[in-house]
């Protein structure tokens, strides 16, 4: 495990950080609505981008894959905190490198044929993009990175709009923060993420939706994040 000390002044994620920061509006969201996340081979080239979430892609509709499937253990989390209760219409799901998260009850997960991500939507929020997983890290510092997508995204789609991103930690590992607005084929999006890296692995959790639904996408990325491993 690297080093838990924050790095850039970022303090650290947990419960009550998260509810704090849900009264920012944080966007972070790297391939969220039309914005794009790298992943890395194991030979250290990039492979293709992750799709835009909710758009057409490479992935397969599924309830059960190898990339993300449904858990009957109740969800634990190792962050600085205690995690909080699991919402009685959440359910626990696993994800890319054994990562576990939890979703609405009921979702459709949208898996990428690479079983690195899998998007979760419901039908009451079409809106709603729920994105978790995990893949190689790419090499270089996390928040170095993150910029460079950052840079990425404004430079491919409009009206972009950095509310925040920077280091910080999580499950007491280096992990970034980036939230942001923009607009997109589908329309204007507000967006949040946090990654973090363990084992050379970067795990990733994203929400985005229109900002009209966004105070209950942002309350479910809150859930996500308490009830999420490693």
């Amino acid at each position: 495990m690297r080093n838990t000390a924050h790095r850039g002044g970022g303090t650290a994620v947990g419960s009550p950080a998260l509810a704090a920061l849900s009264a920012l509006a944080l966007v972070v969201a790297c391939a969220c609505a039309g914005t794009l996340a790298l992943a890395t081979r194991g030979d250290g080239t990039t492979a293709a981008p992750l799709p835009p979430s909710g758009g057409a892609d490479t992935t397969r509709t599924t309830t059960s894959t190898a990339g993300a499937r449904r858990t009957t253990t109740e969800s634990t989390s190792d962050t600085p905190t205690s995690a909080t209760a699991l919402p009685p219409d959440f359910e626990v799901v696993t994800g890319a490198n054994g990562m576990t998260t939890a979703i609405p009850v009921g979702a459709t997960l949208n898996t990428r044929a690479d079983g690195t991500a899998t998007d979760a939507t419901t039908p009451d929020a079409p809106d709603r993009v729920l994105r978790f997983g995990g893949a190689l890290q790419e090499p270089g510092d996390i928040l170095t990175v993150h910029r460079a997508y950052a840079q990425q995204v404004a430079a491919q789609t409009a009206d972009y709009r950095e509310v925040e991103l920077r280091e910080t930690t999580y499950h007491g590992v280096p992990a970034v923060l980036w939230e942001y607005e923009n607009t997109t084929s589908r329309g204007p999006r507000h967006s949040r993420s946090v990654y973090w890296r363990l084992n050379g692995v970067e795990y990733f959790l994203i929400a985005s939706s229109t900002p009209s639904t966004w105070a209950e996408t942002a309350a479910a990325f809150t859930v996500m994040v308490d009830n999420s491993t490693p």
